[in-house]
């Protein structure tokens, strides 16, 4: 009977540990300000990078935070000032005007 018991604690375990997402985009869920600047850090190029950048505009609360992320991951916008960068796409790409990082910009 014991052994049941394990069996059915071990499934029960397996279950949750699959019901939990990674926090991508794939499973329904948004990525954290943080991971998206992360993963366009590793893209090849600037445009490629500033592409991957995008979701950030909706993912980080405010200038600070999408600064903070960079400064930990500074490959994403090479040397590029974060907050010219931000007024430059806020006020250039017409897709990200309404954006949550826009509006807190101001």
């Amino acid at each position: 009977m014991r052994w049941i018991r394990s069996v059915a604690g071990t499934a029960l375990a397996v279950l949750v540990l699959a019901s939990c997402g990674n926090g991508s985009e794939e499973d329904g869920t948004a990525q954290s300000c943080k991971d998206v600047v992360a993963e366009a850090a590793e893209a090849a190029n600037m445009p490629e990078r500033e592409e991957r950048l995008r979701p950030a505009f909706d993912a980080c609360d405010n200038l600070a935070e999408f600064a903070a992320a960079v400064a930990q991951y500074p490959k994403a916008l090479e040397d590029v000032d974060v907050e010219a960068y931000v007024r430059e796409q806020c006020r250039e790409v017409e897709a990200l005007r309404d954006a949550q990082l826009c509006e807190a910009f101001g």
